[in-house]
């Protein structure tokens, strides 16, 4: 029995290996999930991977991701990364979920943030995702779900202390919108909609909303229709009095697939690369 076993799985690593030897360096999970059924479900069994979570193609193929343990939590590190991150990415409400997709795989803003770290790694921007569990904390501490921004921050604040060179902090978030308001189509391509929120209870707020001014700009030139108009909470901070360089992103919302997700998380990386440029 042990032969068998040892026999199907070299017969699975060898599969893994013909299809991954000729893809391009640049390509990731999600981006190859929307596009090869076959190929995808091949590469599920052999790593048993959580789609919620996911690491460049290249990473899974080199495995040069390795995971560090602080405070019996994670966050995702690449050995080759030479360039220290400047980005920390997180979700307050890490449980908000995106629509079920053929696989039977509900992605949440998690992927999001997952899928943001790859694609700013594509454009030369390291960034650290936050995997802590904010909800398990929460309920541990019997806060309400307002506690969650305690929590977040909490993390974000020792994360900075970690890795000085973290500068621009995203929370990334799902809205509630549904139906035509929560997607656009621009050049063929499918696209959620996204919206900054600038908490505007401490005196600095219009630091931060020239800043998202910035990645507004870019959005509206370039991808016409999927930026709507930033709303500004007056009665909050989301914490945002800490840095001028600290952004929630409302992206999407419940009904939105990971096709729309994916293609609007590529378009923010580009806009964050271009006011990173800008702030330099």
């Amino acid at each position: 029995m042990n032969k068998v076993k040892n026999g199907f799985c070299l017969f699975l690593f060898a599969l893994a290996f013909l299809y991954a030897k000729d893809l391009p360096n640049n390509i990731n999970i999600t981006e190859f999930i929307l596009k090869d059924n076959k190929k995808i479900s091949i590469i599920e069994t052999i790593t048993n991977k959580n789609f919620n979570n996911p690491v460049s193609f290249l990473d899974l193929k080199n495995k040069n991701i390795i995971q560090k343990k602080e405070d019996n939590e994670h966050v995702k590190i690449d050995k080759g990364i030479k360039q220290e991150p400047i980005v920390y990415i997180f979700n307050t409400h890490q449980t908000e979920e995106y629509a079920e997709n053929a696989y039977n795989i509900t992605p949440t803003v998690v992927t999001a943030s997952n899928i943001l770290s790859d694609e700013l790694k594509n454009l030369g921007i390291y960034s650290l995702v936050e995997t802590r569990d904010v909800i398990k904390e929460v309920n541990k501490r019997g806060y309400d779900y307002s506690g969650t921004y305690t929590v977040s921050f909490e993390n974000l604040k020792y994360r900075k202390k970690q890795n000085s060179s973290l500068e621009y902090f995203f929370d990334m978030h799902r809205d509630s919108i549904t139906g035509p308001a929560a997607r656009t189509t621009i050049k063929g391509k499918k696209y959620a909609t996204l919206m900054f929120l600038i908490g505007a209870n401490h005196q600095d707020y219009q630091k931060n909303l020239k800043n998202v001014k910035t990645m507004e700009k870019y959005l509206k030139k370039n991808y016409p229709n999927l930026v709507r108009e930033t709303y500004i909470q007056r009665k909050w901070t989301y914490n945002q009095w800490y840095s001028p360089k600290m952004f929630l992103v409302e992206l999407g919302g419940p009904d939105n697939t990971l096709e729309e997700i994916y293609n609007t998380t590529k378009a923010l990386a580009k806009s964050i690369k271009y006011y990173v440029e800008e702030d330099k």
